[in-house]
């Protein structure tokens, strides 16, 4: 998960750096000398098991409300349609932090850079009182939650050995700092900021060939000409930052790699099943093919082996090498997904893409991005995890066209009340003045998600590897106003159903009118969801605009008027939240039933406006 704030720049100039000047030459590696050690008959047990035509997603248990008490952690389906967290019994709203593996994880000199000495050794030995120094910091800014780095090894470091200690004691630590966890598991290791001791994982290292003085490993995915750990590292210390999106990416169909994790993430859920610590799991952060090296071309013979089975099994009968990509990648994380529901059927998967880059590009089904997957890859697991950085703009537009109906009509398969349900893994915190957060935070809300995820927690201080907290940037306290807003309308938001004019119940509102001037940041939008308790939340934000800051030229003052309709007449309270930190409370009067009555908002820049409306009695 690195520097996610450049991660998408980084991938066009590696992608297009690296297959230029480092196209591997496949004609140059031994496949006559390592066939004898493809494991074909294993390989097919796999093969039959991933395409297999009947392979179904098992999708995260739903219960009632009533039943939500009998499990820790439970997705509960409430009267109105909406699919919700419920933790202990009581609705919950993830309002979630990710952590960086060098804010925790790494010793001290594993940051990104150019310079390779700069790379971590080793894991560092995080005290307790360190782990509770974070987390309580991370409860102190308004978060509930957090989206903790973790990895394969850490509760399996020897094969076929688990030990869940390191893992139960950190969730622990968590929740008595009043933080759920969400785990963001990593299959694989970046050469920038993932210490060097994670070349010697075991699963980089079981399968391993020495051919003329040459490793090759097979249980890992090959690019560049690069068959080992070794390789990818002696090559990020020789080039440096140039270099530094090369990872080591498991073979995942590997016979020994596909039951090792399908069996560990099974383990995984078994063991926090009735752990009330535990929200969820990420499977896999930008897994897929290695995208940063030869387009994701993988040059392993287990690679070659599995797309020849592919070509040759009648019911892929003209189907492309694209199709063989994007469904190899969503039916291995259906059974990823699968595997951890076979432990644990009450808490939802999630996963993320190389930094949205597939949402941003509305890549289909006639395409694939470089790492495999298509907008179809989240129906995989339960929740989409997309990541947002930079402008982001076109990240929900494209969403939408797969995911979410509501505005055609169709109630029963949304973001809010189908899977896969939404929970952004990474929402940038750090771009600009805290624009992205604020606006993708808003849309996110606005579409009925079940929860919201920031990035990351080290880069809201600067030089946090040096200096921890002590030296906060001007974004923390734009964090920390946004997540008060949110706090105060949690109830209404967890339960809250996007709704239009047509479908809504009680209360509506609608923009009648702009005036003060659109500025360089175009017109915001007003979106409304209906909770359960007969009140509205009006999200008034910026679609489009994640990425112009109010710091920028564009900023400026706008009164927009809003038009409240609802079912009965009577007052009606209308609270005015704003990311700015200022509240407003209006009394508006409506007349007559199904009568309308206006009221104005005052905004600045693109300050997002959480607009409660319910009749006094």
């Amino acid at each position: 998960m690195g520097r996610k704030i450049i991660s998408f720049f980084m991938l066009v100039c590696l992608s297009t750096f690296m297959v230029g000047s480092y196209k591997a030459e496949a004609a140059g590696l031994p496949y006559d000398k390592l066939e004898k050690y493809v494991d074909k008959e294993g390989l097919k047990k796999v093969y039959d098991t991933i395409f297999d035509e009947n392979l179904i997603k098992q999708d995260v248990k739903i219960v009632t409300e009533d039943e939500a008490k009998d499990h820790p952690v439970a997705m509960v389906k409430l009267e109105n349609g909406k699919v919700a967290y419920y933790v202990n019994g009581e609705p919950y709203y993830p309002l979630a932090i990710e952590t960086g593996w060098w804010d925790t994880r790494v010793d001290d000199n594993g940051q990104m850079s150019p310079n390779p000495a700069d790379v971590g050794d080793d894991f560092k030995e995080v005290t307790d009182d360190e782990w509770n120094s974070y987390f309580s910091d991370m409860k102190n800014i308004g978060f509930n939650t957090v989206q903790l780095m973790t990895y394969w090894r850490d509760w399996e470091p020897v094969q076929g050995q688990y030990d869940f200690t390191f893992l139960n004691h950190v969730t622990d630590l968590a929740a008595k700092n009043g933080l759920k966890t969400e785990l963001v598991i990593f299959f694989h290791s970046q050469t920038d900021n993932i210490p060097r001791e994670m070349d010697n994982f075991w699963g980089y290292n079981f399968d391993k060939h020495n051919i003329d003085g040459r490793d090759y490993a097979l249980s890992m995915q090959w690019g560049n000409n690069f068959t080992s750990s070794a390789d990818i590292r002696a090559d990020r210390d020789e080039h440096g930052g140039n270099h530094a999106g090369i990872e080591n990416f498991l073979e995942y169909w590997h016979p020994t790699v596909f039951k090792g994790i399908t069996n560990a993430l099974e383990a995984l859920g078994k063991n926090f099943v009735n752990s009330p610590n535990i929200v969820g799991y990420q499977i896999g952060n930008e897994e897929g093919f290695n995208f940063y090296v030869d387009s994701g071309d993988d040059k392993n013979p287990y690679y070659k082996e599995l797309k020849k089975m592919y070509k040759a099994d009648p019911k892929n009968a003209g189907k492309d090498d694209n199709k063989f990509r994007a469904e190899t990648i969503n039916n291995l994380w259906k059974c990823f997904s699968n595997a951890l529901h076979k432990g644990d059927p009450y808490k939802p998967t999630t996963t993320n893409t190389q930094s949205g880059y597939t949402e941003q590009n509305n890549i289909r089904d006639d395409r694939y991005s470089n790492d495999g997957t298509t907008m179809d890859f989240y129906k995989s697991v339960d929740m989409i995890g997309s990541m947002f950085y930079g402008n982001a703009s076109s990240l929900y537009k494209n969403l939408d066209t797969v995911y979410n109906t509501y505005k055609n009509g169709d109630t029963k398969n949304t973001y809010a009340t189908g899977f896969p349900i939404l929970f952004p893994t990474e929402i940038s915190a750090t771009m600009n003045d805290g624009s992205v957060s604020k606006q993708i935070t808003a849309q996110t809300i606005a579409r009925g998600g079940q929860g919201i995820g920031l990035y990351c927690y080290g880069e809201l201080y600067n030089n946090f590897e040096a200096n921890g907290t002590k030296y906060p940037k001007p974004v923390l306290g734009t964090v920390k106003t946004m997540l008060k807003v949110l706090e105060g309308n949690k109830e209404l938001i967890h339960s809250g159903l996007p709704v239009t004019k047509d479908m809504t119940t009680n209360i509506f509102m609608e923009i009648k009118e702009i005036s003060n001037g659109q500025g360089n940041q175009g017109q915001p939008t007003l979106d409304v969801l209906e909770g359960v308790d007969a009140k509205a939340l009006g999200v008034l934000h910026f679609p489009g605009n994640s990425n112009s800051g109010n710091g920028s030229a564009g900023s400026t003052n706008r009164t927009v008027t809003v038009t409240l309709s609802a079912k009965e007449s009577g007052n009606y309270k209308v609270t005015l939240g704003k990311t700015d930190g200022t509240v407003d409370v209006k009394i508006v009067n409506v007349k007559n039933k199904k009568g309308e009555a206006a009221f104005t908002v005052d905004t600045t820049g693109l300050d997002v406006v959480y607009i409660t409306a319910e009749r006094e009695l």
